[in-house]
Formats: structure tokens, sequence, C-alpha cells
């Protein structure tokens, strides 16, 4: 039998520190049992009456045991996901409600089509390519609805996607990364065998986390033309990309910074682990862990530069033809 795992509340407590707990099982029937602790030795003195956690029961030929293996975090992210929807509505208003929608459907997609087809060995870069070509019309008309600045936004995307994904494999095989580094990679190789291409799964990630920030990046620039243009309509397309490149300039600086502190957050223990180990500099860069955030943290930088002047240049060119 496998291992299964449910919700359960404290019932009681003792000074043993045997804990009671409450659970309902398959069948749908409330059972009061006795649980271990599994998470760490100063949890038990947290332990009240009324907390709910997660209880994992391992079969045994010997009977059922059962395991408190973590804090029940459900509700905390549940409140915390309302209040981003409340912001998002009252201050997005009609548009901040399209753009959830979008984030819905991109989920959705990413869910039910991407994460299938990776699991059955479908090549990940190109399965994630098509995943993008479906992600990005959807979400920049519901977000941002059909007109110039749209159309304009999604071309530059797919180009810079294109050109990032591009960039990406070269940088993965000069660096000869495997995408065998992470803990869940190991994971992976252990249920699906080489069924899985990890480097390709590697290649999927970093395009994928591209997705939402060329979103930022090629709407800002593209409405901040078609802005200029309404404001001055004598202006020229080569006025039209020196003025709004000026802005892209700053767009740049501060999202570059986002991305490398976004990606040392990420990896800060493990780069806290490197440093406290006393090794040299140059050993903990040529770590695979350290090495697949470097690519990742510069490939994205690349794409995110080089996606300004081309949305500006495709804005530019559109909106200068365009008549008052």
């Amino acid at each position: 039998m496998s291992q299964q795992s449910y919700r359960a509340t404290i019932e009681s407590l003792d000074s043993n520190g045997a804990i009671r707990v409450r659970i309902i099982d398959e069948a749908g029937a409330v059972r009061f049992v006795l649980a271990e602790n599994a998470i760490d030795d100063k949890q038990t003195s947290r332990f009240e009456l009324g907390q709910t956690y997660i209880v994992t029961k391992q079969p045994s030929d010997q009977g059922d045991r059962f395991l408190i293996t973590d804090v029940y975090r459900v509700p905390a992210l549940g409140w915390l996901g309302l209040a981003f929807f409340l912001c998002t509505l009252i201050i997005g208003r009609f548009r901040g409600l399209f753009s959830l929608i979008g984030m819905a459907v991109s989920f959705l997609i990413i869910w039910f089509f991407l994460l299938p087809m990776l699991l059955k060995g479908v090549e990940p870069l190109f399965i994630t390519v098509a995943t993008s070509v479906i992600i990005v019309p959807v979400t920049f008309f519901l977000s941002h609805g059909f007109g110039k600045k749209t159309n304009v936004a999604l071309i530059a995307t797919v180009i810079s996607l294109f050109f990032s994904g591009l960039l990406a494999m070269l940088a993965v095989e000069l660096s000869r990364l495997t995408g065998l580094s992470s803990e869940e990679a190991g994971f992976l190789l252990v249920e699906n065998g080489d069924r899985i291409n990890f480097q390709g799964l590697l290649l999927a990630g970093i395009m994928i986390g591209m997705l939402g920030v060329l979103d930022d990046i090629t709407i800002s620039q593209s409405a901040i033309v078609f802005e200029l243009k309404e404001a001055k309509p004598t202006m020229t397309p080569k006025q039209l990309f020196h003025h709004a490149m000026e802005v892209g300039r700053d767009h740049i600086a501060s999202m570059v910074n986002t991305l490398v502190l976004a990606y040392t957050g990420v990896a800060l223990p493990l780069v806290m682990l490197f440093v406290n180990s006393g090794q040299p500099w140059w050993f903990m860069l040529n770590s695979e862990l350290i090495a697949e955030e470097v690519v990742r943290t510069l490939v994205g930088s690349i794409g995110l530069i080089t996606a300004v002047p081309l949305t500006t240049l495709i804005a530019a060119r559109v909106a200068g033809k365009s008549k008052k």
C-alpha cells in the first residue's frame, strides 16, 4: 500500500509527547489516531489544540503509522491570494479583472497542456515554444485589449522569446549544464528515468520565466510610443523612437536590477552555504547550481534589454504611419 496524506486537527496533547489528531480518511469517515512528530524536535512544544497539520499514513505489516510531516499552510496562502485579487480588482478595475482571467488561462494551459506533455517525454523546448505561442496572444488581448499597441507588443514578445530561446540553448550548451542540479530534478529522474530531457527542461523553465517580464517590457514601451504620438501627432518615427528609448533605458536599468535581486534572493541560502564553506569564488561560480542561476539571469536580462529597442522600433514605425 502507498502512503496517504491527510489534513489533521490536533485534539489532545499529553505530557509524554503523544499527539491525538482527527483526520478524515479516504472513505470520508472521521478517525482519531495517535500521530508522531516528524517535523523537528522543537516543533512539539509549539503544538496547540485545534491547529491543523499534514499527517502522512505509512502502512506496514505491524499496522499503520501516522506521522505529522508538515504545517497546513493553505489558509494563510488563501488569505494572501484574496488580498492580491482584491488589490488587482480595486486598483485595476475591469483591466485588472481581465488580467486575472488571463493569469488563470495561462495557469490552465501550463497545467493541462505543458506539464502533461513534458511528463510524456515530448521535447521540452518545442512544447514550451508551442505553449508560449498559445499563452501570449490570449493573455495579451485579455489584459490589454485589442489594438495596435497590443499587436506591436505581441509581435515584439514573440520575436524576443525566440531570440532568448536560441541564446539560452547556446548558453546551456557552452556551459555544459545538465539540468540535473536541483533536488526536484533528481526526484523526476528517479520516477521517470530517461524519458524526460532535463537539459531541455532547463531551457523551458528559462523561457516560461521570461514570458511575464516580457509582457511588462513590451506593453510599456509600445504604450509609451503611442502616447507620445497621440500627444504630439507631428512626431516622426525617428523622434518617437528617440524619446521612447529615453524612458526605455530607465526601464532597462530597473528591470535588470530587479532580475538580479530576484534570482539572488532565490539562491541566497545556497550562496551562503558556499561562502561559509571557504571555497574560492571560482569554485562557487563553477557549481552547476550557481551556474544555472547565472545563465537564467544573464539570458533573461539580455532578452529583456533587446526587447526594449525592438518593441520601440516596431511601435515607432507603426505609430509614425498612423494618421491623426
